[in-house]
């Protein structure tokens, strides 16, 4: 996703297969870049060093993981060590399918994923039964599936996610993505009513 601010996607996409050598030179650079960015930003009194970089699409990573794995990998390693060093944490927002790519945000030390949107493939549950207490998980508001479904489901939605969650503590509630205008009303309003109502029960962070 960095990289679509200097080549679209389907330019770095065929670049992958036609320049790896170069590619690989790109991507040193970007991650010097990206290192200096998170220690200036820690010092000047960042709390948490946020990176986008998206992986998935919709039930299937962009590219294969063991492609991921050689090209990406060690620079979120880097970022993760270097935010760390910094005294902050690493938070990664990676949109589409994710479950390939858990066992090595662990690895990488990343602290939080967000948003593992359940209209992409991801499952929670399982996930957070296989990595909860090692990473934590920014999300649980369906804002995209939300949009077709009914108020009721939209608040039961919510409720199961910090179900979920509030086994490890792990768990930041958040939108799985941007609201759009699209949103019926009260959708809308079931989130924050029943976000209000469970944060009157329970101390919990949101994100919304």
């Amino acid at each position: 996703a960095l990289q679509n601010y200097i080549l679209s996607m389907d330019q770095f996409m065929l670049a992958l297969y036609d320049y790896p050598a170069e590619i690989r030179r790109f991507l040193n650079r970007l991650s010097d870049w990206v290192v200096e960015i998170i220690v200036r930003a820690a010092e000047a009194g960042a709390t948490v060093a946020f990176l986008q970089d998206d992986y998935g699409g919709n039930g299937h990573p962009l590219i294969s993981p063991k492609m991921w794995r050689e090209l990406t990998f060690a620079h979120l390693k880097r970022f993760a060590a270097v935010a760390h060093e910094a005294g902050i944490p690493l938070m990664l927002h990676s949109c589409g399918y994710q479950m390939p790519f858990l066992q090595s945000y662990v690895e990488a030390e990343i602290d939080v994923l967000q948003s593992f949107q359940p209209k992409a493939g991801n499952d929670f549950a399982a996930a957070f039964r296989q990595y909860g207490s090692r990473l934590a998980f920014a999300t649980g508001i369906d804002v995209q599936q939300g949009e077709w479904l009914s108020a009721q489901e939209v608040r039961q939605g919510i409720i199961d996610s910090v179900e979920i969650g509030k086994q490890t503590g792990r768990h930041i509630l958040a939108m799985t993505h941007m609201m759009q205008y699209t949103m019926p009303i009260e959708n809308v309003m079931a989130i924050f009513d029943t976000v209000q109502e469970l944060q009157e029960q329970v101390t919990i962070p949101a994100m919304i």
